[in-house]
């Protein structure tokens, strides 16, 4: 029995990763008109924050690289999760802090975790210290043309990650709600 159960999840793994593929053109322009609003926003504060960076006198590639890191972040985040809340608040009826919005938030931060660490970050690391090796860009520049190249990248990868990660993500919730359950049975 344990053997049919496998293999019906492994089936039933492996249809759901064939879809994805099928739907991979699909997913990608999903995303993309998803993310796009955040990339604008957030290619913005990488851009504003190389230059400040720049202009404060903390022009080392480290520095640079850094401050347009985390000004593009901050409000790309913001503006993703602000946007989605907005678009879809009749979704999430409790709020903010509802629980559907917490899942959406929850599957979506898994698949862009994965995506962030194996491209997004390094694509753009490498790109700014590249650019600054290499070219004459003002630091602005610099940092709107390795955050949106590297964005390109990334929404390349979180559109075929997300239904992997998805899976994953329920299969650790599952996992938790059973040893929470387990926690209050044994008391």
């Amino acid at each position: 029995m344990t053997k049919n159960l496998e293999q019906t999840a492994h089936s039933t793994l492996e249809q759901e990763l064939k879809e994805s593929i099928k739907g991979y053109p699909r997913t990608w322009i999903e995303y993309f008109k998803q993310l796009a609003p955040a990339v604008v926003v957030s290619s913005i504060g990488a851009a504003a924050g190389q230059e400040l960076a720049t202009r404060l006198g903390y022009d080392s590639k480290l520095a640079t690289t850094a401050a347009s890191y985390v000004c593009g972040y901050i409000p790309g985040y913001l503006t993703f999760f602000g946007l989605e809340y907005w678009k879809n608040r009749g979704k999430y009826s409790d709020g903010l802090f509802s629980r559907e919005f917490a899942h959406f938030a929850g599957t979506f931060l898994a698949a862009d975790y994965i995506a962030d660490i194996a491209t997004f970050t390094p694509a753009f690391i490498a790109s700014n210290i590249w650019l600054t090796d290499n070219t004459d860009l003002s630091p602005a520049v610099r940092g709107l043309t390795a955050w949106n190249t590297s964005a390109l990248l990334y929404i390349s990868a979180i559109a075929g990650l997300h239904p992997l990660t998805r899976r994953i993500t329920s299969a650790v919730n599952n996992k938790v709600k059973s040893v929470v359950k387990k926690l209050k049975r044994d008391r």
